[in-house]
Order: C-alpha cells, then sequence, then structure tokens
C-alpha cells in the first residue's frame, strides 16, 4: 500500500509540475485575419532601465522591407507615445527599446501595406499587446527599497565611536600615566 502511495505522488509531481514561460505571444491583427508572433527579450520578462529587443515575426506576405512603413510604437503607463527605429528584414520587424519604469506599456505595430485600402485589403495592418514590466527600477517613492538596518548600524556605529573618544579624553591622563609606567619598566598596576 504504501509504495503504492508513494509511487501515485510521484507521478502526480512530474505531471503537475509548473511549466516554464513561453517566450513567445501570438497576436493577430485588429481584423483578426493577419497573425504575428511577438518576443521581447529577455524571456518576455523586461527589466525597466534594461535595453530589451522587441521582434515581431508576421506571418504576412509583401511586407515592406521599408522601415519607414512599418512603425512600432510604444505608449508607457503615462500614456507617452515613443516611436522606436525598426529593422525589416523579411517578414521579420526588431526594434531596441528601454523600457524607463515598472508599469505596462502597450505596445504596437502598424504596417503601411501599400494597398488601396478595401475591406478585403487593407491599407495598414497593426498589432496591439500589452506587455506588464516588473523588474529593474521603479518610480514610485512607495517602492524605494529601505536599508533601515544599515542606518541603525550607522548611527549605533557613530554613537559607539563618540563614546569611546569620549571615554579616551576621560581617561587621557591614566592611559599617559600607565603607558610612561610601561616604558620606564614599572609595573605598580597589578
Amino acid at each position: 500500500m504504501n509504495r503504492y502511495f508513494v509511487f501515485l505522488i510521484a507521478i502526480g509531481c512530474l505531471l503537475f509540475v509548473p511549466r516554464t514561460a513561453q517566450a513567445h505571444v501570438v497576436i493577430s491583427d485588429k481584423t483578426g485575419k493577419v497573425g504575428a508572433v511577438l518576443h521581447i527579450s529577455p524571456d518576455d520578462a523586461p527589466a525597466a532601465g534594461s535595453s530589451s529587443s522587441i521582434f515581431f515575426d508576421v506571418k504576412m506576405s509583401g511586407l515592406s522591407s521599408d522601415p519607414h512603413l512599418v512603425n512600432l510604437k510604444v505608449t508607457n503607463p503615462e500614456g507617452e507615445a515613443t516611436f522606436i527605429p525598426t529593422s525589416v528584414d523579411g517578414s521579420k520587424v526588431a526594434g531596441l527599446y528601454v523600457f524607463p519604469s515598472q508599469g505596462v506599456y502597450d505596445i504596437n505595430l502598424i504596417i503601411d501595406t501599400g494597398r488601396s485600402g478595401t475591406d478585403t485589403e487593407p491599407r495598414y495592418v497593426s498589432f496591439s499587446q500589452s506587455q506588464r514590466v516588473l523588474a529593474g527600477q521603479s518610480v514610485s517613492p512607495l517602492d524605494r527599497t529601505e536599508y533601515t538596518w544599515a542606518e541603525v548600524l550607522l548611527i549605533l556605529s557613530l554613537g559607539g565611536l563618540a563614546v569611546l573618544i569620549l571615554f579616551l579624553i576621560a581617561k587621557r591622563r591614566t592611559i599617559a600615566a600607565y603607558t610612561h609606567d610601561e616604558r620606564m619598566g614599572y609595573n605598580n598596576h597589578k
């Protein structure tokens, strides 16, 4: 009975081990006709204050290689938009961005297809994805790391140093006499 129970627990642990996070997000455009794979390095978990690579692999025929027709826009939590310079290689669009602080950012890829702009062949293809930045710098003063233990240790050390200095000043004559007696070879302090 015990062996059977241990065996079931072992199988359960193997089956219910948490899966590693997938580093790619599959998204579709606003019409739902064109798909793309979004990857943000490192591992779709960018750190604030560090450079992150944003890659889109767009599943669309005829993607323009002209980077001026492909716009990558990142909107910060305050609503301020930044257009990122992109490079286009085949179906891949890439750009570098430094997320300045923690928060939720909106990432938009807008592609000018150069088409006439009908219902069946839209002029613009747009992808939108939200990205949460948890690691790195925080701009909230409430999130500031407090080193209370270091401040207390510093104050206690300075207080101890002040007490030691006051003790040495108060006992300077006794210390001087003792030092003088030791030099002369007297051993009267036993």
